[in-house]
């Protein structure tokens, strides 16, 4: 059952705690942006992999282990992410066709 949207964290200390919370705990629908410019937002997410949907300048499907998720969006240097969590929860439906284009892609290349 999908969660319910959520409305976008608008106070910078709550969007920055709900961001830590989403990097630890990723969810299908976790919406991220970059400066409103630049935005990821997660298909799927299992205890071991991440599939984010990252809108930068065209439309790309990515998979990171749990660990290169965090670490991607991490500043590396300091604390802290370069993304802010803007929804949780979000309808991703749009992009089914594409997941499971992506899903089969990486099984035919893990038979060849």
């Amino acid at each position: 059952m999908t969660k319910k949207s959520q409305p976008p964290v608008l106070d910078y200390g709550k969007r920055k705690e709900a961001t830590e919370e989403a990097m630890g705990d990723p969810r299908r629908g976790d919406l991220f942006s970059e400066m409103c410019s630049n935005w990821y937002t997660v298909l799927e997410a299992t205890d071991t992999y991440v599939i984010v949907a990252e809108q930068v300048q065209k439309l790309e499907i990515k998979k990171y282990t749990r660990l290169d998720f965090v670490r991607f969006f991490s500043y590396g240097t300091i604390e802290g992410y370069w993304v802010d969590l803007h929804k949780r929860a979000t309808d991703v439906s749009r992009f089914d066709d594409l997941l499971a284009v992506f899903k089969k892609y990486e099984l035919e290349a893990c038979h060849a």
